[in-house]
């Protein structure tokens, strides 16, 4: 789609009211507001695809041409490692250096602290979301770990809800980590590239390790009611690229 389509435009300036309604419902309650939309492999790396590709659909590019602070762009932070070791190959989602980038570069722009890139070498095996739609049957990959610090073995999970069976919308996992470097309390509300928290390839796991509070709530909307009894420091809204078509109400 062109980036100067009615459809393209309309939905861009629906994201961007939103990006400002919840910047300023958030900062009401006194919290800082963060947005983060995770882009396709296909766009961090069009020079892979085999065609006339270049580069972020639409909707994406339009949100990106504009001057918020409060977003977070992906693509610049890829743009900064190679990229092929920012995502899984057999799977939608990201492999730890990818998930660890975005943190940090957070972490630098709206926490005021930059952690040093740990060495990704400990090697793990895992499947892929990919590979049954290609093959009709899993294929695994290895995928890159870190060692990590001391204070990383502090973290306890002190609240875990459960959706019903067959559904994600509706998790929510709280941790905590009285050793954590930052001491904030965040709320994140997000999908699988938050995930819970249980892996180096969710963002989940690095907010978890390294906030003495986090608060994963699985949904594209924000539930204020909880904001408003957490109190937290800073609030983060995250989406993917293949989403943007559905703008959430809240």
């Amino acid at each position: 789609m062109d980036n100067n389509a009615p459809e393209a435009h309309d939905i861009s300036e629906k994201w961007l009211g939103l990006i400002r309604e919840r910047k300023e419902k958030i900062l009401r309650r006194g919290s800082k507001f963060i947005q983060v939309i995770v882009p396709e492999k296909v766009s961090a790396m069009p020079d892979y695809f085999v065609g006339d590709f270049f580069g972020p659909t639409a909707y994406l590019k339009n949100i990106e041409d504009n001057d918020i602070y409060e977003y977070i762009s992906c693509l610049d932070i890829f743009s900064n490692i190679n990229t092929q070791d920012a995502y899984k190959r057999v799977d939608t989602h990201l492999q730890p250096l990818g998930a660890f980038a975005i943190f940090n570069a957070i972490s630098k722009k709206f926490f005021g602290q930059i952690f040093p890139t740990p060495q990704f070498s400990r090697q793990r095996i895992s499947g892929g979301d990919l590979s049954y739609r290609f093959f009709g049957h899993g294929v695994r990959e290895v995928i890159y770990e870190a060692e990590m610090s001391e204070e990383t073995r502090f973290r306890k999970l002190v609240e875990n809800i459960l959706p019903r069976p067959g559904a994600h919308n509706g998790q929510r996992n709280v941790w905590r980590n009285s050793q954590a470097s930052l001491d904030l309390k965040v709320v994140a509300f997000g999908n699988s590239f938050f995930g819970s928290g249980l892996d180096q390839c969710c963002l989940g796991w690095w907010f978890s390790h390294f906030c003495k509070e986090f608060h994963h709530f699985w949904s594209p909307e924000i539930d204020y009611d909880y904001l408003d009894a957490v109190n937290p420091d800073f609030v983060i809204c995250q989406t993917a690229e293949r989403f943007l078509g559905r703008v959430p109400q809240a």
